[in-house]
């Protein structure tokens, strides 16, 4: 929901004629069309427990995800009522997150134990790529791809979900303030991947490891088990 929100909120910037929520309701109109879902799950990153931290500020000192522009999510959010209030009545579901993040509830959702049948995870968001199962594939609108086990080398890089962490994990995410190893950049990370990470110091090691526990969405039900 954030994901797609944002860039309702982007086009209606440029053309200011067509309101945030017809292009919201509109893009979600065509992804039904695309994909013909029995249902269809909003999950969104403005949680309920704005009091508490979750453990992903605790591990980073607070730096998670500080570069973000708060003026501008907040002027985006102000739809967030209207919105959710009209795809309502065409009987999509909206999920907010206690203290996790969408993204770990929609791991969650995807996870085996509640994947009956075929899921489409939606988002231009890179960290969902690891949420491709046999069940599962992901879509990025942006670039109207689907990513599935098939094509997941192919687009990843990498051969496998656990590989693909571990090469976020090196590179870290600069959106999220999540810092990675000094000078790893993208075709660094694929070779260290491939090589394995045995001979890395242990400086190194302990920023690999802490970055794995912020980025896999596996982790997030360990530090937060009641939630879910």
């Amino acid at each position: 929901g954030s994901n797609l929100l944002h860039r309702c909120f982007w086009v209606n910037s440029v053309r200011p004629t067509i309101s945030v929520e017809y292009l919201f309701l509109n893009s979600i109109k065509k992804l039904a069309s695309r994909f013909k879902p029995d249902d269809i799950l909003c999950v969104w990153d403005t949680r309920k427990n704005k009091t508490d931290k979750n453990y992903r500020q605790i591990l980073t000192d607070g730096a998670y995800k500080q570069t973000r522009d708060r003026e501008k999510s907040a002027k985006v959010y102000a739809y967030c009522d209207s919105v959710q209030q009209i795809s309502r009545h065409l009987g999509i579901a909206h999920l907010h997150p206690d203290v996790l993040e969408a993204d770990d509830y929609i791991g969650w959702l995807t996870s085996d134990r509640l994947v009956t049948h075929n899921t489409v995870v939606v988002s231009s968001d890179s960290d969902l790529l690891q949420l491709c199962s046999p069940g599962c594939i992901v879509y990025n609108p942006m670039k109207d791809l689907e990513i599935t086990c098939s094509n997941f080398r192919e687009i990843t890089g990498t051969n496998n979900v656990k590989d693909f962490i571990l090469f976020k994990s090196l590179m870290g995410d600069k959106s999220d303030n999540i810092e990675g190893l000094s000078g790893v950049g993208k075709k660094r990370a694929l070779n260290l991947v491939r090589e394995g990470i045995a001979h890395l110091s242990t400086s190194q090691s302990v920023i690999v490891s802490k970055n794995i526990e912020l980025i896999d969405l596996s982790k997030s039900k360990n530090h937060h088990p009641n939630e879910t």
